[in-house]
């Protein structure tokens, strides 16, 4: 979501929303690695661990501080090849900074989006996503690679 969005959800979340039920139960998902520039119409990709931490820092400012940010996940998309789909998720630099982001509590979930079913699965057999709270995959792809939805559901829960 683009900055102003952000503002105004958190500006809600502090104000108002303080004092509502709903409010309370919202949980604020915000992803890294895409960055979307309006002006141009371009998005760039960098999933490092640097530029996971510069978004996070920028998410927690518009969104009102630390802690603001419920679930924090990697957005690979099909901008990306397979192999550099992979490459986020064997990042070492990235899955010690996302760790310890949630372990300081700067965020309460960690996650991912994955355009590419086949890496989701590779990666959630190898151990890659076992920080991960939430991984989440297209429901077209889902449907096609019926081979990637049963380890996501068990990593999952119930």
């Amino acid at each position: 979501a683009s900055d102003v969005y952000k503002r105004q959800v958190g500006d809600w979340l502090r104000g108002r929303g303080r004092r509502d039920a709903v409010a309370r139960r919202v949980v604020v998902a915000t992803k890294f690695g895409e960055v979307f520039n309006v002006r141009t119409g371009h998005a760039t990709v960098d999933h490092s661990a640097e530029a996971a931490a510069g978004q996070l820092t920028r998410a927690c400012e518009v969104l009102g501080g630390e802690g603001s940010v419920g679930v924090f996940y990697s957005h690979v998309t099909s901008q990306l090849t397979k192999e550099a789909a992979r490459a986020v998720y064997e990042d070492k630099a990235l899955r010690q900074f996302l760790v310890a982001a949630k372990r300081l509590g700067l965020v309460r979930m960690l996650g991912t989006s994955c355009s590419f079913p086949d890496v989701l699965r590779d990666c959630l057999d190898r151990g890659l996503l076992d920080d991960l709270d939430v991984v989440r995959s297209c429901m077209h792809a889902c449907a096609a690679y019926t081979n990637c939805y049963p380890p996501t559901v068990a990593v999952g829960g119930e």
